[in-house]
């Protein structure tokens, strides 16, 4: 039996990456909330292992939210196992980033302090 996607990596824009992963709890509960049965995490660019030969890691264009549905999955099971879960549809993934588009990290911040 496959099962479909249930957590997705969001890769911010380059430009906001620090802003976002400021206020990663914040997106990513309003995320869970929003779309309820996935869940979400914030990758912090500055953590991932750059491909770029000037250093510099981008996911899509670099300029707008990326969503990464995690495909790849282990069995709980006694037999374990590594098995690809579904694809989730096209349109979900992009009412995630344009969630995460419209998202007011302003008012996170403020809600922060």
């Amino acid at each position: 039996m496959v099962s479909t996607v249930t957590t997705f990596l969001i890769m911010p824009p380059n430009d906001l990456n620090e802003n976002v992963v400021s206020k990663a709890v914040y997106l990513e509960d309003r995320l869970a909330a929003e779309f309820q049965g996935y869940s979400f995490q914030v990758v912090d660019l500055r953590k991932v292992r750059p491909v770029e030969p000037n250093g510099e890691v981008i996911f899509g264009d670099g300029m707008s939210f990326a969503v990464i549905p995690l495909v790849g999955a282990t069995s709980d099971g006694p037999s374990g196992g590594f098995y690809i879960r579904e694809q989730p549809p096209k349109d979900l993934v992009r009412e995630i980033a344009a969630f995460c588009e419209t998202f007011d990290f302003e008012k996170a911040r403020r809600q922060a302090a």
